[in-house]
């Protein structure tokens, strides 16, 4: 994908992208086993963060395609991209690619990161409760602080983000 062409790029449509959301939050309900029920939540994250990452690569090629030499412009969209799958580093990318006015209330970073990085890192730790997850997460003092969320709310917040960057990504910037 990174250093391909504009082609490899296809302009997501909003209602598909939330279709493929919403159809991961009816497979968590029909699945029995919570290590499947958590890698479907996993994938609905990677999902949005993928999206994230392709709304910034999209914009790099249109600036990147000016220049007249495509082995620079090759060169080029490998290194800025390679920074798009580091969330601080994203955000970053982004405000140096759209107009500040454009990005007013637009985050890159992905709704309960804190969720997502512990379904990938250890699928297994969290507490899985009728429509309920319980997890932990390190404090600075080196403690654990125990959080909960719905699952609809996971679901209604990755959807919120899926209209920001689909907003953003089709804006005059």
């Amino acid at each position: 994908m990174i250093g391909g062409s504009l082609d490899d790029y296809p302009d997501i449509e909003r209602p598909e992208l939330l279709d493929r959301l919403f159809d991961l939050q009816l497979e968590i309900c029909k699945l029995d086993n919570d290590t499947a029920k958590n890698a479907t939540r996993l994938a609905a994250f990677v999902l949005i963060e993928s999206y994230a990452t392709s709304v910034i690569e999209t914009k790099l090629w249109s600036v990147l395609r000016m220049l007249r030499d495509q082995d620079t412009s090759e060169k080029l969209i490998r290194v800025l991209a390679g920074r798009l799958y580091r969330e601080n580093e994203r955000s970053k990318t982004a405000e140096n690619m759209f107009n500040s006015a454009d990005l007013e209330g637009v985050s890159f970073n992905i709704p309960h990161a804190k969720l997502r990085n512990s379904l990938a890192h250890n699928i297994d730790s969290l507490e899985l409760s009728n429509n309920q997850i319980k997890y932990r997460t390190r404090t600075t003092k080196g403690g654990y602080q125990e959080q909960t969320l719905t699952i609809d709310e996971i679901f209604n917040d990755l959807g919120t983000q899926v209209h920001i960057l689909f907003d953003l990504s089709h804006s005059r910037a």
